[in-house]
């Protein structure tokens, strides 16, 4: 398998993200796009995950250096 140098991949990385950037930037007032405009109706609740996912964020970190601290010793 062919290697890949790591200025080749930043290359491709950043042409990558600026040829779908179009993509990203689509317009939501549009009626043809699947994701309505009405803030009101939002597509993803990410407001109900937030603190639960910042509770485990913080069990796991507090693990990881728990760990860590152990295996040091």
């Amino acid at each position: 398998m062919k290697t890949v140098n790591t200025l080749q991949f930043k290359i491709y990385l950043i042409v990558f993200n600026l040829m779908s950037f179009a993509a990203m930037a689509q317009d939501f007032d549009d009626p043809d796009f699947p994701i309505g405009g009405d803030p009101g109706d939002p597509a993803a609740p990410i407001d109900d995950w937030i603190l639960p996912m910042a509770i485990i964020g913080i069990a796991v970190m507090y693990y990881l250096i728990k760990k860590k601290r152990q295996s040091l010793v």
